[in-house]
């Protein structure tokens, strides 16, 4: 029999890609794996998506458990807010973006990979953009700098080990949730990014891995529901609190890259760029919220994980997004990973 699974499906003012929340749903009825309950959480949104979300959801008669938030959780909370609600004969919880369209067999897909090995800790497939043109997410990976990276120069054609599973779209083992942390899925105090990098540190530094399955899994309009300066300042806010908690040999080089660097080319752009102030506020923050993951016991390697060499000072210069990654970049983890009574 199939593994039960929980899906959870987040809502925050989504009434601009109001279509493409609903084709999410229909795909979400149309999987063709049978053994699962959806939660759909409304973040405490302020315009009527969620009232258009539930009439449509009762209209295709897809069968869904619908949970209201008093006030906006953020990607961390409102995913934590369904987890707490979900079934207790769930093994796994599969998270789908509003804005994510998945393929029919895709979740089958990923929970026989799951179930394929019990080391395996979260797991995402390949993700195409709303067009089918692009490479989404093809396996998600930090560099020494702690930038994310979506893809490399390669579709994966075989199991592959990343940092950590895209939290557009990814299966987590929930024994390995309660193995590493409490009974939750993401640290709520980031709100929302990185919180998906953080949970595969997490899952490596404890002795799981992730992986990225070569199959294709959906499509995706990245950054749909949110929006871009709130976007770049969270991130910033985000990275710094990883970098209080994650080691790198590159930890030290932060605070100038984030202040100067970062600043600078955001300056350099012609659209409105958030302002200085607003960049060291995100900065100290991150710093404080930092404090208290590590005071909580919070204290990783990146180095225990599969990341992206720097392997000179100069990258550390150039935006991110003019950097190209390939798999010789890509330093992996030799080492055999045995976890017993799973």
């Amino acid at each position: 029999m199939e593994p039960y699974v929980t899906i959870i499906w987040l809502n925050y003012n989504s009434e601009n890609i109001l279509n493409i929340a609903k084709d999410s749903l229909l795909a979400i009825k149309n999987l063709d794996y049978s053994n699962f309950e959806l939660i759909l959480v409304d973040n405490s949104s302020s315009d009527n998506s969620f009232r258009e979300i539930g009439e449509y959801a009762n209209s295709i008669k897809l069968k869904a458990r619908i949970l209201h938030s008093s006030q906006n959780l953020g990607f961390a909370g409102g995913n934590n807010f369904a987890f707490r609600h979900r079934s207790p004969q769930a093994k796994y919880v599969a998270l789908i973006n509003s804005d994510l369209i998945p393929k029919p067999d895709s979740l089958t897909k990923l929970v026989l990979t799951m179930e394929s090995d019990g080391n395996i800790g979260s797991v995402q497939g390949i993700t195409f953009n709303r067009n089918m043109t692009e490479v989404d997410s093809a396996g998600d990976y930090l560099d020494e700098a702690l930038r994310p990276y979506l893809n490399v120069d390669k579709i994966p054609t075989d199991l592959r080990d990343i940092t950590y599973a895209d939290g557009s779209y990814c299966v987590v083992r929930i024994a390995a949730l309660r193995d590493i942390q409490s009974d939750y899925l993401f640290e709520e105090e980031l709100f929302a990014y990185f919180e998906d990098a953080l949970l595969g540190v997490k899952l490596w530094n404890n002795g799981y891995t992730v992986k990225v399955v070569p199959t294709i899994v959906g499509k995706h309009l990245r950054g749909g529901s949110s929006r871009s300066t709130f976007t770049e300042i969270q991130s910033i806010r985000n990275r710094t609190v990883a970098h209080s908690v994650i080691y790198t040999h590159f930890g030290r080089l932060y605070l100038y890259r984030i202040i100067m660097i970062d600043l600078f080319w955001s300056l350099l752009r012609l659209k409105r760029s958030p302002s200085t102030s607003s960049y060291i506020k995100a900065f100290v923050e991150g710093s404080a919220v930092g404090s208290r993951l590590k005071n909580k016991g919070i204290n990783l390697s990146l180095y225990k994980a599969p990341y992206v060499k720097l392997h000179t000072l100069k990258i550390l210069v150039t935006p991110r997004r003019r950097l190209k990654i390939s798999l010789n970049d890509i330093v992996t983890i030799a080492r055999q990973v045995t976890r017993l009574n799973r």
